[in-house]
């Protein structure tokens, strides 16, 4: 029951029928080959031994009259010679099927571990935007890359150990063919020696448990410490960090020599189990079984062959325990991928020769294992071509508003249109194809200046790059740089400074030439001239008609001249107006306004 369950677990994670079945056959066609230059050895010695010929050999061994018959079905006469160029032609043939099979095992070996990491990013690329708030990211990171490459190597453990199983049967039979109680007792000492070893399994199974569990724990531990490096060296909190980092790793250091100390046991037993029940087998043969000359020989070579294989059969067994608590780990990071899987649904497409009105619909959402509803029945309109700010308090639920135009999130009650069109009802590349989303904190991911500001838009040529660094100020960094535009700034952007930072990531946002721009907070934390390049942009994009531009900030003179600004309090529309109107009518805009002056 436990291999079906595992077999189906590999099932699960993309290990086919078709590939069960070419490994099956290609194994058993070279055991077939094997089966009969085993058959054919022992006879050829005999006969060359001898100085005899076949029908002198005969009389007394049913080997080789079997064999004689079998030759001579052809029309070729069984004599040493011919038997000799027969078991060559076995012994090649079997060579060429076992180069076959291991070729085909790399393919698929490598088409597994190819299709496990694709599936795998493919499924977080595709999750819902709030998943991590539930789940540790360090967690998923070490399921789709630790785990995923230990499930890996589980399925390459499995089509091992069924192909030497596979193996283990065609002697079997071989054997039972020779002699049925001679095989049963060697069967029996199988199953003695599986019995023996059986607590060695159950304890690597427990094992890979906890290995699993505390290779979680450590990547999760040292995700949050990468992420917070300079808040522990603010903090001069480097010893104790150590210290916890320390005892993940000596529990983690503890289980995989304990994991190491299982598999020595079953490699130190297994042999002398083995050769023990090899030699009663062979006394059993000679003295209680009465078997010939050529079946001993038989039994002798099958034993040689067999004792290294069974031993393989159990380290297979031993690792596949330990490794298969990573197959459910993978199993269950990617059904909670799918179960969060963002809605993806819609077919209807966005122009993108104009600028869109956008309208909220009495919307309403709450985050997950929240009591409080995070946005309360809000509704509000942006025309199209027009500039809008959204302002209000911290919390009062402008980022989480804005999440909606990308669907990000989905509202739980209401609708949001775009040109009239309820967004649910958008293909959503269309959507996000047509949006460019300037956020607080700059998005770079480790690459050059040119490979950032052409993400999400490949064709753009170095000259259009060159010209929105232009627009944003950057010119003058770029030619600093030896490589120009193709420098590597590092991962978040560490190798230039904040502004620089912010003014490269605006570059990236406007290549884009999106007919909805978003811009989140882009008046935080400035310096005077990336402040002043933001202005100037706002400026000639609202000047351009081209664009729905949405902003949000707390710098309410920059406002003064757009078409609308939206203020929201407690997760509910407080007033909707423009600047001269709001300063005079809004208690809380008036008082804003007075402390940034």
């Amino acid at each position: 029951m436990r291999v079906l369950n595992f077999y189906k677990d590999l099932i699960i994670l993309g290990l086919t029928k078709k590939i069960l079945l070419v490994t099956i056959f290609l194994y058993f066609l070279s055991v077939f080959f094997e089966a009969i230059s085993i058959f054919l050895l022992i006879p050829i010695i005999s006969l060359f031994l001898s100085g005899k010929e076949l029908d002198s050999l005969i009389g007394s061994q049913e080997i080789t009259v079997s064999i004689s018959n079998f030759i001579q079905n052809f029309g070729i006469s069984p004599d040493k010679y011919t038997i000799l160029i027969i078991l060559i032609f076995a012994i090649l043939i079997r060579q060429i099927v076992v180069f076959g099979r291991s070729c085909w095992n790399v393919y698929i070996i490598q088409k597994l571990i190819h299709s496990l990491r694709q599936k795998a990013f493919s499924k977080f690329l595709h999750v819902r935007d709030d998943y991590f708030q539930n789940v540790s990211s360090g967690q998923t990171i070490n399921d789709l890359t630790k785990e995923t490459d230990n499930a890996s190597q589980a399925m390459v453990l499995s089509l091992e150990a069924l192909g030497l199983f596979c193996i283990f049967l065609v002697y079997v039979a071989i054997m039972f063919y020779l002699s049925v109680l001679f095989t049963i007792f060697a069967l029996v000492s199988f199953l003695i020696a599986i019995i023996f070893l059986k607590k060695t399994l159950k304890a690597s199974s427990e094992v890979g448990k906890s290995i699993t569990k505390n290779n979680r724990v450590f990547l999760t531990h040292i995700t949050q410490r990468f992420s917070n490096l300079r808040l522990i060296k603010l903090n001069g909190d480097e010893l104790q960090e150590l210290s916890k980092t320390i005892n993940i790793i000596d529990i983690q250091k503890f289980k995989n020599i304990k994991s190491g100390v299982l598999a020595a046991t079953i490699n130190a037993c297994i042999e002398p189990i083995i050769l023990i029940s090899g030699f009663l087998l062979l006394f059993g043969a000679i003295f209680l079984f009465d078997q010939n000359l050529i079946n001993l020989g038989v039994f002798s070579i099958i034993l040689i062959r067999g004792v290294p294989m069974v031993k393989n059969i159990f380290i297979s067994l031993q690792k596949l325990e330990v490794t298969w608590p990573s197959l459910k780990a993978v199993i269950e990071t990617f059904k909670n991928l799918e179960k969060e899987k963002e809605d993806e649904s819609g077919n209807m497409l966005l122009s993108n020769k104009k600028a869109p009105s956008i309208e909220y619909k009495n919307v309403s959402y709450k985050y997950p294992n929240q009591k409080k509803l995070a946005l309360q029945s809000i509704s509000f309109k942006i025309k199209a071509g027009s500039i809008t700010a959204i302002i209000g308090p911290s919390g009062a639920g402008k980022s989480t508003t804005i999440d909606f135009i990308p669907r990000l999130k989905i509202a739980q009650k209401g609708n949001v249109l775009i040109d009239g069109m309820n967004i649910k009802n958008i293909n959503l590349s269309s959507l996000r194809n047509k949006i460019a989303y300037l956020s607080q904190t700059p998005q770079i991911i480790d690459g050059t200046i040119k490979e950032h500001i052409s993400f999400g838009n490949n064709s753009l040529s170095e000259e259009e790059v060159l010209f929105y660094l232009k627009k944003v100020n950057c010119l003058e960094l770029v030619k600093k740089l030896k490589y120009g535009i193709h420098t590597n700034i590092g991962t978040h952007g560490s190798k230039v400074s904040g502004g620089e930072r912010q003014r490269l990531d605006l570059a990236r946002v406007l290549a884009k030439e999106a007919p909805i721009l978003i811009l989140d907070e882009p008046s935080s934390n400035l310096d005077v001239l990336t402040e002043k390049t933001i202005q100037n942009i706002i400026i000639e994009e609202k000047k351009k008609k081209n664009k729905t531009i949405i902003i949000i900030g707390h710098k309410l003179n920059w406002f003064k001249n757009f078409d609308n600004i939206v203020i929201m309090k407690n997760g509910k529309i407080d007033s909707v107006g423009i600047h001269k109107d709001l300063k005079v009518k809004n208690e809380w805009y008036k008082s804003a306004l007075k402390s940034t002056d």
